[in-house]
């Protein structure tokens, strides 16, 4: 897409003041399309049917949030879980809706609900834009749900939204029902849009053969977590549930914390030689800088969704500060663990990059044992175990430097040979897994060059 003047003006005022506001009076300059050009809210509709799961604490519920989405796939799945665990009210949504993530619209999450396969309600964030086709197939303004979703990860759709969010800080920035449903988009005839989708069909099984790949890599990943050395965790039923009866009810406190098959995992994992996670800190876990970061600047600004479940930190969408304090600079070697949202997530600084990190993630300096071996064990099923009993909170979960210390870490005399493992693993996951982005993102290009051309 061509970088217009306007484009350029904003994003002069954007990094000299911060002001957000001045996009929504600058002119747009979309590509040219065959098609007719149609707003949104001409052509779908809204789910706005809301529900207080932990209302019916018992009933089970097949829940898509947020994070569930991917920005690169159009494709998700639910999580089946009790009303009890939902602690917020939720949307009502159908199998085929397309869901929108309309906080942090940079990141695209769009996705297609899938089928329900279980009966139980399925429900979704109330950040959703859940839509759904206006008119019947044989309409001549009707939108095949793939056909919107694939539109909406264009950056014919993207250059729209960015342009209309609201919000200082990048993580929080929405964009509102009326920009939303303003967005135009091409529309092809129905015949035509299946015919557009007939010419990505062959990148798409390729994608799939790459997803089925990943799937396979991934679960290897997850059955080397539930093994330490010779040591392998025991399986842990009814994780998110545990009852007792009625006259007991006063003595509990929270379902994780009384649930007997998590204190059986977190008694086993102490039984085994170990070391308690305090005992291996230089000093005291330190809280990140309280900033936003800008989209661009001098020093880059490490923030929880910069940190991967494999233990690495992922620079792609960095956003930067121009300038902190030195005791607040990364060091080669420093551990950094997610406290609030993904919590638990923890990744190993291995860059000589000057760069720093936020407020939600804790860093902490390791002695007696390689760093990389701590990230490995912390991610793995053994961490994420006692990560779920030790965090707090009721409307949102997090985790703070007291509790992390008494993580119990387990002793192996084959630390090397545990690190080699878990690295080559993870080697070849995200060979498949850069593949599959790149695969993914040449088939929205080929979706919209259809489009505008």
């Amino acid at each position: 897409m061509i970088k217009t003047k306007s484009e350029i003006y904003f994003a002069f005022l954007d990094d000299t003041l911060r002001k957000l506001d001045f996009s929504n009076n600058l002119p747009i300059n979309l590509p040219k399309s065959k098609y007719i050009l149609l707003k949104l809210e001409d052509v779908i509709g809204f789910r706005d049917k809301k529900i207080d799961p932990y209302k019916q604490p018992l009933e089970k519920f097949n829940l898509i949030s947020v994070l569930d989405i991917s920005p690169k796939s159009i494709y998700v799945k639910y999580e089946t879980i009790i009303g009890a665990k939902i602690l917020s009210q939720k949307t009502i949504i159908e199998e085929g809706d397309v869901l929108f993530s309309g906080i942090n619209p940079r990141k695209n999450r769009v996705a297609i609900a899938p089928k329900n396969e279980s009966g139980y309600p399925l429900i979704g964030s109330t950040e959703f834009f859940a839509s759904y086709p206006l008119y019947p197939a044989e309409h001549e303004k009707y939108v095949y749900p793939k056909f919107l979703a694939l539109f909406l990860k264009t950056n014919f759709a993207r250059v729209q939204m960015l342009n209309k969010r609201s919000g200082m800080a990048p993580s929080r920035a929405r964009i509102s029902d009326d920009s939303f449903s303003n967005v135009k988009i091409p529309l092809p005839t129905p015949k035509e849009q299946l015919k557009i989708l007939s010419e990505i069909e062959k990148q798409e099984q390729e994608i799939e053969g790459l997803r089925n790949e990943f799937q396979k890599e991934h679960k290897s990943f997850i059955e080397l977590n539930k093994n330490w050395g010779k040591i392998k965790m025991p399986r842990i039923n009814n994780v998110n549930y545990f009852s007792v009866d009625a006259d007991e009810l006063h003595n509990r406190q929270d379902f994780i914390a009384n649930n007997p098959e998590i204190k059986k995992g977190i008694a086993y994992i102490k039984s085994q030689q170990n070391i308690r996670l305090n005992d291996l800190l230089e000093e005291d876990f330190e809280y990140g800088i309280n900033d936003y970061g800008k989209e661009k600047g001098k020093i880059p600004f490490i923030n929880i969704e910069n940190l991967s479940a494999l233990g690495k930190v992922n620079f792609i969408g960095v956003r930067y500060l121009s300038k902190c304090d030195e005791s607040k600079l990364l060091h080669e070697g420093d551990i950094l663990i997610s406290r609030s949202r993904n919590v638990g997530v923890c990744a190993l600084y291995d860059s000589n990059q000057k760069a720093t990190f936020g407020s939600y993630i804790l860093r902490g300096k390791i002695k007696g044992i390689n760093p990389k071996y701590l990230v490995y064990f912390i991610n793995s099923e053994f961490g994420a175990l006692q990560i779920l009993y030790l965090k707090t909170g009721s409307t949102g979960s997090n985790i703070n430097p007291k509790q992390l210390q008494q993580i119990t870490i387990l002793k192996d005399a084959h630390e090397d040979e545990i690190i080699q493992t878990f690295s080559e693993t993870i080697v070849e996951l995200e060979k498949v897994k850069n593949s599959l982005k790149m695969k993914e993102g040449s088939m929205i290009k080929t979706f919209e060059s259809l489009l505008v051309n």
